[in-house]
């Protein structure tokens, strides 16, 4: 009779495109392929019931040009910035912190897809709310 061992149950490798928390789990100092210091992050994308989702990364790159994503994700993570301040960035200030980012889409061989990390989300803004719903009697009645 065949035997095999059972396998954990698998993880979720792609998302529908939109919001998601993310929880980085690694940071690496770099160099980009320009020759500039950059920080690569994995992140751990966390499904709404509970499970675990893909990864994603981010690359952060050292330039004047950059700076926009440092900040962006240096205050998704709620470190404070201070514009004009230099501040000292290393990668495992940014292991364990959790943040809001927005994720997309690319296609990938066979016919897969893959997500995108698009941008990341300031804790200062808040969540869009749904439209409140209305019955089809409710939009006919004018309160006037």
């Amino acid at each position: 009779m065949p035997k095999y061992t059972q396998s954990e149950p698998r993880k979720t490798y792609f998302v529908e495109p939109g919001e998601y928390a993310v929880e980085i789990f690694h940071g690496e100092l770099k160099l980009s392929q320009a020759g500039n210091e950059m920080i690569k992050l994995k992140c751990r994308v966390a499904l709404p019931d509970g499970g675990e989702g893909p990864e994603v990364h981010e690359h952060l790159t050292f330039t004047a040009k950059a700076a926009w994503k440092v900040d962006q994700v240096r205050e998704a993570c709620g470190f404070a910035v201070v514009p004009g301040e230099e501040v000292d960035v290393q990668p495992e200030q940014f292991v364990g912190k959790t943040a809001r980012v927005v994720l997309g889409e690319e296609p990938g061989d066979s016919g897969h897809r893959f997500n995108t990390l698009e941008r990341w989300v300031s804790p200062k803004t808040p969540a869009a709310k749904p439209a409140p719903k209305t019955s089809p009697a409710e939009a006919d009645e004018i309160p006037f």
